[in-house]
């Protein structure tokens, strides 16, 4: 399994109904791309597609795809409910899997996109926020069980 360190969040650029992960995977290829370049595409209704294999490198994020995960939302700077639903759930998915990875948008390593296009402080908050709590429950268990030895 390789290392993943990163979980960068995409959008579409383009708020054209019915995109899928297989229209995308079309686009990337006549880019040269060899197939989708992310590893998860969420659709507007929020159904969670998968790209790439989480153990192949991506190609979304230049200079940062060996290391990381990338997530597409369909559409630009508007998203649904179950979009974002579905993006909670997926990143407790990943965050299962990858418990050092932080969060990030494209926008942060390229100057010139926008992605993910709408303020994802408090999904990084809640990510932070869960692995504090995550930490003081191990530290508790760790604890509890030095108290029921003695």
């Amino acid at each position: 399994m390789r290392e993943v360190s990163k979980i960068i969040l995409h959008y579409t650029e383009t708020d054209m109904k019915g995109q899928t992960a297989a229209l995308i995977t079309d686009w990337h290829k006549k880019r040269g791309f060899s197939t989708i370049g992310y590893h998860y595409f969420i659709r507007r209704n929020g159904r969670v597609e998968v790209g790439r294999k989480e153990s192949d490198v991506g190609a979304h994020c230049k200079g940062y795809n060996s290391e990381s995960i990338g997530i597409c939302l369909a559409g630009k700077n508007i998203f649904t409910k179950a979009q974002f639903a579905a993006l909670k759930q997926l990143l407790a998915d990943l965050k299962k899997r990858y418990p050092n990875a932080t969060l990030h948008g494209h926008r942060e390593f390229n100057p010139f996109k926008e992605c993910p296009g709408f303020d994802y402080s408090a999904f990084v908050e809640r990510w932070n926020e869960e692995d504090t709590w995550s930490s003081f429950l191990n530290i508790l268990k760790i604890f509890l069980r030095m108290l029921r030895r003695r």
